[in-house]
């Protein structure tokens, strides 16, 4: 199918692919991993994996392998060239690099994947308003194992944490780097973590402070009596999650509704939860962004 180019992406520019945001994450995805198509010098013609797993076709009167060789080739029919020093290998590689800059000009930043595949690096579009973020894993191992992880460089349970913190807890938190700060947007899962729990659920949450409202305003004139007649506290938290490896909901849009931001087919927005725009995507971008004070 192709790309929905009817939408606008990046500065209104728009996309004609065979490549759906879903397909290209899973072709980056493989094409990143270091055991299959990524190695020092750029991307192997032929994948890493076949080095133990040869493919093999036999017919009555021969057979045919296809086996990756890290050195010089065994067969003359790469020409002496190893599998990513061959003919085929330059132009490839410079094809890749043409088309990755293509889909970054109609995503812009919105789009990520983990490199290289299975560093434990997750990676988000930056939240505005944001105060503080904190990222956690927890899976099953063997043998009854169970782990659990979270970006807190302080001895402190950062699960025990209340779902929505003041402006105060906030800025204690950040400080004793309990939670990460408002301008980092990424972090490494150690990969202790990923050999144990190489399926773990990972979250990751937006913490975005509080607004203090109450009506009728506080007058101009400080002498002037101020009768409240109600009083209201907000407190912003933004999470999202997804198995290991999987993409995020929030770190990108959907697939479906084609380009960050971009109107459907009807012309209007895509809604989003609790009708507050998307971050990046889908989490909430600018928490708190539609009540005064923020």
């Amino acid at each position: 199918l192709v790309s929905r180019w009817q939408e606008p992406g990046k500065g209104a520019r728009h996309l004609l692919s065979l490549m759906r945001r879903s397909r290209l994450k899973s072709v980056l995805t493989r094409m990143l991993d270091e055991t299959e198509f990524l190695s020092d010098y750029g991307i192997r013609s032929l994948s890493r994996y076949h080095l133990e797993h040869p493919y093999e076709y036999h017919t009555e009167e021969d057979s045919f392998e296809v086996r990756y060789v890290a050195g010089e080739a065994e067969s003359d029919m790469f020409g002496g060239n190893s599998n990513w020093r061959g003919p085929v290998w330059f132009p490839v590689n410079y094809l890749i690099i043409e088309s990755l800059q293509k889909f970054h000009a109609y995503y812009g930043d919105s789009f990520t994947v983990e490199y290289p595949t299975g560093s434990g690096q997750l990676a988000w579009n930056p939240v505005a308003n944001a105060r503080g973020y904190l990222a956690t894993a927890v899976g099953a191992g063997e043998n009854d194992t169970m782990v659990m992880w979270s970006s807190s460089e302080v001895q402190a349970s950062a699960f025990a944490l209340p779902d929505f913190l003041s402006d105060a807890d906030l800025q204690r938190l950040v400080a004793s780097k309990a939670l990460m700060a408002p301008s980092t947007t990424k972090c490494t899962i150690p990969q202790e973590v990923l050999k144990i729990a190489p399926q773990a659920m990972v979250q990751l949450a937006a913490y975005g402070g509080e607004t203090n409202i109450s009506y009728p305003p506080r007058p101009a004139d400080p002498k002037a009596p101020w009768n409240i007649d109600w009083a209201l506290k907000v407190r912003y938290k933004s999470q999202t999650g997804a198995l290991l490896g999987m993409e995020m909901p929030g770190m990108a849009a959907d697939d479906e509704r084609g380009a960050p931001g971009a109107p459907t087919q009807t012309g209007q927005q895509p809604t989003a939860p609790f009708g507050v725009p998307g971050l990046g995507g889908a989490i909430l971008k600018g928490l708190g962004g539609r009540l005064p004070g923020l």
